[in-house]
């Protein structure tokens, strides 16, 4: 069964460069992915969190990515991405899934 896209393809206007950080290897580097002309839907949003060592952290928006262009990478974890000449750091990401665990859409939290 072919599940419809949640997020629409001719939604997606703003242009984003994603760069993705990988574990450390045995060498102490971080290997890291880049990712260029990746089409979202930039939605920008100011919230405050608060991590569980108190420290705070305000989220800045959220980047809605239809599919996966991030195939190769399970856990969205650390990177940056730079948006319209500016460079956010990568709070949180989410693969959201079909129930059949393809990927539907990805968000990406910004700080």
């Amino acid at each position: 069964m072919k599940y419809p896209g949640l997020i629409p393809k001719q939604l997606c206007k703003q242009l984003i460069d994603v760069e993705i950080k990988l574990e450390l290897n045995e060498d102490g580097y971080s290997d890291k992915l880049v990712y260029n002309n990746i089409f979202c839907n930039y939605q920008s949003k100011s919230k405050t969190e608060m991590k569980p060592n108190r420290e705070t952290v305000i989220i800045t928006g959220k980047c809605y990515i239809p599919n996966d262009p991030f195939t190769d990478v399970e856990n969205l974890r650390g990177g940056k991405v730079t948006l319209n000449g500016q460079v956010y750091e990568i709070y949180t990401g989410t693969k959201a899934r079909n129930p059949d665990q393809t990927v539907n859409y990805v968000i990406l939290e910004l700080i």
